[in-house]
């Protein structure tokens, strides 16, 4: 939900972040709960040890709404269906978990070809 990403994003400014996905995975898909609903995610703030009536009130607001629908297109734009998915340099998306190596290839070709088009227009 719009609600359930702004506070993944309050948490992050906190250092929580990953600790607050774990949260709300954990209440809607083991515990069951509405994680759209303000009450469940301040209740979940305040487990991640944020301030739930801070959350409460930023919940009440509109504050990073229009930020979250950014991202979102974006993300749509690019293409990007699922998680993890990294954007790189604003051009390329790579989806999907990989190992180290494989994405120590991916960056090493992304130099070289940054490079190659970057010789290109300097010709």
């Amino acid at each position: 939900t719009l609600d359930s990403h702004r506070l993944i994003r309050w948490a992050g400014t906190a250092g929580r972040q990953d600790e607050m996905v774990d949260i709300l995975f954990r209440r809607y898909f083991e515990d069951g709960e509405d994680i759209g609903a303000r009450d469940v995610l301040a209740e979940a703030a305040g487990e991640a040890g944020m301030d739930a009536d801070i959350v409460r009130d930023l919940l009440a607001g509109d504050a990073d709404k229009e930020l979250i629908r950014r991202e979102d297109m974006t993300a749509r734009e690019l293409g990007i269906q699922g998680v993890p998915s990294f954007v790189i340099n604003s051009k390329w998306v790579m989806v999907g978990a990989q190992e180290p190596e494989t994405l120590m290839r991916m960056f090493n070709k992304l130099l070289a070809k940054e490079a190659e088009e970057a010789a290109s227009v300097a010709q």
